[in-house]
């Protein structure tokens, strides 16, 4: 399991799927990690990767490591993810709009070494971007996860269920707490087991 989840644990199902779930920063005692990392999680609202509906943050840094959830109330009024992601309407009425949450977390992502599952949730940040004529966030690296992943686990494709299973990690499809727990898992068996992978990517962590 990832180091954030054994810190934490994992919420209930009933929890997960609060229609009024909110989480803003919350602190990490992890502080034994060897270098600087944002991992990412985006969720949209629908298939228009401009309708991004909540951001997950897990930053790792030796001393400062947090992760925080953001909802946001995207443009789009169609709500088609709602069965995958467990967001809805009501669940981000009276949040934020993204160029409010974006500033909140920029300085994690502005010049900083960046993953995430796949390229769609970064392009899901650009396309939001775009839309709301925002300048894009620049950071120092980018790296996929499922490019990593697939090299790890010897697989032509893998979707994030067959991930979990081999790290033996609880899950929730579409959950984007719980993508943020995988993500940081994926990252963490990384770091100890194939260091190899990641040292391209990234400066100064082993």
């Amino acid at each position: 399991m990832g180091l954030l989840s054994r810190l934490f644990g994992h919420s209930s199902s009933t929890d997960r799927t609060t229609r009024n779930k909110k989480l803003s920063f919350k602190k990490s005692h992890v502080t034994d990690f060897p270098g600087e990392l944002t991992i990412l999680s985006v969720a949209t609202a629908n298939k228009n990767k401009g309708s991004v509906c909540a951001i997950g943050l897990i930053y790792l840094h030796p001393g400062n490591a947090f992760t925080s959830v953001d909802y946001i109330c995207p443009q789009s009024k169609r709500f088609s993810n709602s069965e995958y992601n467990q967001i809805y309407p009501e669940t981000v009425k009276n949040c934020p709009k993204f160029p409010d949450a974006l500033r909140k977390i920029l300085p994690y992502i502005n010049g900083k070494n960046i993953c995430m599952y796949t390229m769609f949730h970064w392009e899901a940040v650009v396309r939001a971007c775009e839309y709301y004529k925002i300048e894009i966030p620049q950071p120092k690296n980018i790296l996929d996860l499922y490019n990593c992943s697939t090299q790890l686990f010897n697989l032509s494709s893998y979707t994030m269920d067959d991930v979990a299973d081999k790290l033996d990690e609880d899950y929730i499809r579409g959950d984007i707490e719980s993508t943020n727990c995988l993500n940081e898992a994926i990252v963490n068996y990384m770091v100890q087991k194939h260091s190899r992978l990641i040292k391209p990517y990234v400066d100064n962590w082993l």
